[in-house]
């Protein structure tokens, strides 16, 4: 869940948003501006230098800019693209019950995790509304993947696995509308 934290800083109303254990911590700055003061930029900097080391990743400041959308957008996704890569392969070699549902579980903790990083981001507002589709496209193949977890064969696997495929291809087809709206490459197909 996100933490958000108001602070006395001499610059009017910035937000610092910072990755922190899986969710991303917010700070308000909020005081008064004083061009006069030579002092408040330093201290911003400060202020930025302690909260970027506190939680180990790049903090960003106002708006993203398209190219901080990209690299945000790329950490969120890569961990689940190489679970999905890691769950196609498995299905080629191997017909192990157990295996394949503990790479259901990984899949259903991938899933949740970007559904909670897209979340997280305040998007471009050309991002937006393909963002939206992404995260309950996510969400939906977190669902199905936690049931296919528990079973993996009968007529009831069957139906979750076409719905986590119909789900997976709607996340697809989000992920491929922010890619190109990013102006990143399409993603490789496995």
């Amino acid at each position: 869940m996100p933490v958000a934290l108001a602070v006395e800083a001499p610059l009017t109303s910035r937000y610092l948003y910072a990755p922190c254990g899986g969710s991303f911590l917010t700070l308000l700055f909020t005081s008064s501006p004083d061009a006069t003061d030579p002092v408040s930029q330093p201290v911003w900097d400060d202020i930025a230098r302690s909260v970027v080391s506190c939680v180990g990743d790049i903090a960003t400041t106002g708006p993203m800019t398209r190219q901080e959308a990209r690299a945000q957008y790329r950490s969120i996704m890569k961990p689940y693209n190489e679970v999905i890569n890691d769950f196609v392969c498995l299905t080629r070699t191997s017909h192990s019950n157990f295996a394949t549902r503990r790479a259901w579980q990984r899949i259903a903790r991938a899933a949740r995790r970007v559904t909670k990083g897209l979340k997280s981001v305040t998007w471009p507002a050309d991002v937006a509304a393909d963002d939206r589709r992404l995260e309950r496209a996510t969400a939906d193949e977190y669902l199905w993947s936690v049931s296919l977890s528990r079973r993996t064969t009968g007529v009831g696997a069957v139906s979750d696995q076409l719905s986590f495929s119909n789900a997976n291809q709607q996340a697809g087809s989000a992920a491929a509308a922010i890619r190109l709206t990013l102006g990143l490459p399409a993603a490789p197909s496995v």
